[in-house]
């Protein structure tokens, strides 16, 4: 009699601590393995340029590889009435699908390298799902240094334009932690993204550039002028890029103006420095005066 009541204790003492470990996993607070298939992305990334075939990226897989994935990724559960197996809770059913929030390049490396992620389950959220997504992603990437100001502008514009009908600009601007600028300026450049990328080289374009010329897609010269602007502007088909061994990326896009031309990944440091700019500006001159 006594054995089976330690038996029935032990049993309960289990339920109990698997029933504690669903919960943290739930709150995203006990990181979990996924294969790479079970993620899925509905909201895609934020970012302009082809990240995957960028320098950090393999730094980022060859990093995975040698010391493995050291920082879990944040997804949520596409049945919003998941929860783990009561009696396994950190063996997740292979069957079990999730969109990814965060953490999108990692996922992609250990999809290269054929490993499982880890992840953070935010299942328990009250939060508009796709709303929550977005932020999640403007956080972890506003975190990183590369991202552009013209990626981080559509960013804020697309989590205004999901925020529920009648949020105000101000309120989505202290949600995010920015200036209320920046969500009037992320709202035009979500808006009028084709024409502006036809217009300027928006991988490099600054804040201060862009502060300047996107009030005017909503002022001023109105929609015609700015219709008149893009259809004069070369389509961005035109644009070419190759690679240039030890050199890096080159991209060629041909504007309104002109052409613009940037070199991604080149190092040159000190005198190189020099000699480069001596052999652009011949170059130049050369084409300039054909």
């Amino acid at each position: 009699m006594d054995g089976q009541l330690r038996t029935t204790e032990r049993v309960s003492v289990r339920a109990e601590v698997n029933a504690d470990i669903s919960a943290d996993i739930r709150r995203g607070r006990i990181p979990v393995e996924l294969f790479p298939d079970q993620i899925q992305d509905v909201v895609g990334s934020d970012r302009s340029d082809d990240w995957q075939t960028t320098d950090e990226f393999a730094r980022l897989k060859e990093n995975i590889e040698t010391r493995g994935q050291t920082q879990p990724i944040r997804v949520r559960p596409a049945d919003p009435s998941w929860t783990p197996h009561s009696e396994t809770p950190k063996a997740i059913s292979p069957d079990a699908t999730f969109f990814i929030q965060s953490g999108r390049r990692r996922v992609e490396a250990c999809r290269q390298l054929g490993i499982k992620v880890m992840a953070f389950i935010s299942a328990d959220i009250d939060l508009d799902l796709e709303l929550a997504d977005l932020e999640e992603r403007y956080h972890e990437n506003t975190a990183r240094e590369d991202l552009s100001s013209f990626d981080r502008l559509l960013s804020i514009g697309a989590i205004h334009r999901k925020a529920p009908k009648g949020t105000s600009q101000s309120a989505t601007a202290q949600r995010l932690g920015v200036k209320q600028e920046y969500v009037s300026l992320g709202t035009t450049a979500l808006k009028h993204r084709d024409a502006v990328v036809a217009i300027i080289d928006t991988a490099s374009a600054t804040m201060t550039e862009l502060k300047s010329m996107l009030p005017k897609f909503n002022a001023g010269e109105g929609q015609g002028a700015q219709t008149k602007k893009a259809a004069a502007t070369p389509p961005k088909s035109a644009q070419r890029e190759f690679e240039v061994a030890g050199a890096g990326r080159v991209r060629l896009r041909p504007t309104k103006s002109g052409l613009n031309l940037s070199v991604q990944r080149l190092k040159l440091e000190g005198s190189r420095q020099d000699e480069f700019e001596v052999e652009l500006r011949q170059l130049l001159e050369k084409f300039a005066a054909e």
